[in-house]
């Protein structure tokens, strides 16, 4: 039999959402406000009694309010979700009331539904103008790098620093944060009423993105700066493969996706670093995933190509649109699902692969076809002799 603590679970769930560092909204179907959470208390200036049940038209006034609404209407009316984060880059975002106060900040605001409730959907902004301000340091030194070593050096100091500070300040608190979520989610303290569970389970998620965006830059900026470690040994390309089929296998029973897998006839053998590939499969396969219809088949296949193994993921989903295709591999460049389900995401995923692939001195590319799918393919050069010193000399040369 569960025992329940003496705690109450409201109180807990409040002191959690207190401590937060976004700002959180909910907001029922006629878009009046509901809830307003102490971030937004504190750095606006203006008190939840004093906007609980007012419009949304009357609290916010800016520029980019019809598009909010826009995703507000689609969360409560569709349940879908959104992320306003990237057309916000420059904007300066205003609250009003009698007492005329401002919120100055560079939001990334993600609007998703509240399930299980009446036509809720919770509004969650977060403050992004530091990140902003230091990506507009680091391209300002970028451009006068060309001055000469010393603008250089002090670029990759920078850089280095960012990054020791996005380890130490945020990943290291954020995993203890989602340790103690966890711990709610399964029942520690007692049961949620549908609604708290629902705003836990957001809470959650989001927190674990974070996580995910963390440790891929953290990655990215490994990789580009040559510290990371390839333990590169001879693999089977059919085990490889088999090995990224069933990893998704739970991921695809939870969105409702089917993973297929056709092995090379006589197995082949690469010269490579077993997880990172494994890596770049996981993603290739969770994007053809996210893009594809609910009960869709996401192909796994491989086969030779002269002295190359190509590696292929084909979907049948909505297909890569013209104007996107030129940036897909640039960071922070995510595409929006027409299926809001599963469409979160770091938008460096691609990135990190290419920077991956090419260290095994193969090639990522990919074919698509609006309304009928894409297929993303690797090509990894076969375990021969000339081929191995190839990626070696890659390697040591960074």
């Amino acid at each position: 039999m569960k025992q329940h603590s003496s705690i109450n679970n409201i109180e807990i769930l409040d002191s959690i959402i207190d401590q937060t560092v976004h700002g959180l909204i909910v907001l029922d179907a006629e878009l009046k406000i509901q809830y307003w959470n102490q971030w937004m208390e504190s750095r606006s200036g203006i008190y939840s009694y004093e906007v609980i049940n007012q419009s949304i038209d009357h609290v916010f006034a800016n520029s980019n309010l019809i598009r909010i609404k826009g995703a507000l209407r689609n969360a409560i009316d569709k349940g879908h979700s959104a992320s306003l984060s990237q057309s916000f880059s420059d904007f300066k975002l205003g609250l009003y009331n009698n007492k005329q106060k401002t919120l100055e900040i560079i939001p990334q605001i993600a609007i998703s539904p509240l399930k299980d409730s009446s036509k809720l959907c919770l509004m969650q902004i977060t403050d992004v103008s530091a990140a902003v301000t230091r990506e507009r340091l680091l391209k300002s030194i970028a451009n006068e790098a060309h001055l000469g070593k010393e603008a250089a050096e002090n670029l990759s100091q920078l850089k280095s620093s960012f990054v020791a500070t996005v380890s130490h300040e945020l990943r290291t608190p954020l995993t203890s944060m989602i340790g103690s979520l966890g711990l709610l989610k399964g029942g520690v303290v007692g049961d949620f009423n549908d609604a708290q569970s629902n705003l836990l389970n957001i809470a959650y998620r989001n927190s674990e993105l974070l996580l995910s965006l963390i440790n891929s830059i953290l990655d990215l900026e490994k990789i580009e700066s040559g510290t990371i470690e390839f333990n590169f040994k001879n693999i089977s390309i059919n085990d490889l493969l088999e090995q990224a089929t069933s990893g998704m296998a739970g991921y695809g029973e939870q969105v409702d996706i089917n993973f297929t897998l056709t092995l090379l006839k006589d197995d082949l053998t690469v010269y490579g670093d077993y997880d990172k590939l494994l890596q770049v499969l996981n993603n290739l396969l969770s994007n053809a995933a996210k893009f594809s219809q609910k009960g869709q088949t996401v192909k796994l296949y491989a086969k030779q190509i002269k002295h190359f193994v190509r590696i292929g993921v084909e979907d049948k989903g909505q297909g890569i649109p013209e104007a996107f295709k030129s940036t897909i591999y640039d960071k922070f460049t995510q595409l929006e699902s027409q299926d809001n389900r599963n469409a979160n995401g770091t938008g460096l995923g691609l990135a990190i692969a290419k920077l991956i692939v090419e260290k095994h001195n193969g090639k990522i590319d990919f074919k698509s076809v609006i309304g009928k799918g894409t297929t993303f393919y690797v090509d990894i050069p076969t375990a021969s002799e000339i081929n191995i010193k190839n990626i070696q000399k890659n390697i040591q040369t960074g």
